[in-house]
């Protein structure tokens, strides 16, 4: 055990050199090839941290730090028979703890806490596209979209589609 300190199962270490030109390095390289015509579900790395019954600190299977990006994820959009593609796949296993996504921040004062951005090229597609109930299941109550300001609700859209506003100062 270790009294709130680290412990290091592995440990790669790279120190990157000056050099004339820029360059991009890679610590580990994983690199699955699937040349098969079957529907494989391919992993190139698979990282569990829930096992076990501690449930009491934070279990993160993934801790990513980066001075430009924690997460940097690309799709090429190709291998869709068995799901959409996504360069970000969230699932949450849970009916009714926790958050899918969650964007959070004790820090940030004026920067975007979630930003969509497009360029590039004509855009026709929905920039945020919400849907409840896809499939299965029923969205009878709840909202699409709630906003609020330290606790005070502002707007909510609501499972019925009912925009509600808090016009203040009119």
């Amino acid at each position: 055990t270790t009294a709130q300190g680290f412990q290091f199962g592995n440990r790669f270490i790279n120190t990157i050199t000056g050099s004339t030109a820029s360059a991009s390095e890679i610590g580990t390289l994983i690199r699955m090839t699937d040349n098969t015509t079957q529907p494989n579900t391919v992993r190139g790395l698979e990282v569990q941290a829930w096992s076990g019954s501690n449930t009491l600190g934070i279990n993160t299977g993934i801790a990513a730090f980066g001075k430009t990006f924690g997460i940097h994820a690309v799709t090429d959009g190709v291998a869709g028979a068995k799901a959409q593609p996504a360069a970000v796949f969230a699932d949450l296993d849970s009916a009714t703890a926790g958050n899918a996504i969650r964007a959070f921040s004790n820090d940030a004062t004026s920067a975007d806490l979630v930003l969509i951005f497009q360029s590039g090229s004509a855009y026709t597609g929905d920039a945020l596209s919400i849907d409840i109930a896809s499939g299965s299941g029923s969205f009878t109550t709840g909202n699409f979209i709630k906003a609020r300001s330290g606790n005070t609700q502002f707007a909510h859209l609501d499972a019925q589609g009912n925009m509600f506003v808090s016009l203040r100062n009119t």
